[in-house]
């Protein structure tokens, strides 16, 4: 997976103006408009917001997939996580059979009112 400086991405992007950004503007249907006005002068062809343009450089395609692949594996793990909680907990509850993160069989039993 591609390493992302997430301290540098929020940088960026709470530099940037704030949303939410328009496009297409109803005037100018070729630009993106902030509360500041558009991102770039078309009749100048400049770009009016150093920040803002720093933040559509920074959060490119290839990083919000890179991010968006990494919220999914977080949730995931998420998932794992409480389930195997809540395995665990009726495993010890009720005696059940269950199996831990990596698949492996596993049984609690009870002796004297200590879990091993």
């Amino acid at each position: 997976m591609t390493d992302l400086d997430l301290d540098a991405l929020e940088a960026t992007a709470r530099a940037a103006t704030p949303g939410p950004w328009k496009y297409p503007h109803r005037h100018h249907p070729d630009v993106v408009t902030t509360k500041h006005g558009c991102l770039w002068n078309p009749g100048t062809g400049r770009i009016n917001d150093e920040e803002d343009a720093e933040h559509i450089a920074a959060f490119d395609p290839t990083t919000v997939l890179a991010l968006i692949a990494r919220l999914r594996e977080a949730e995931t793990c998420i998932d794992l996580v409480d389930d195997l909680a809540t395995r665990h907990y009726l495993d010890t509850t009720f005696g059940r059979r269950v199996f831990d993160i990596t698949g492996a069989y596993y049984k609690t039993t009870k002796t004297e009112g200590n879990e091993q």
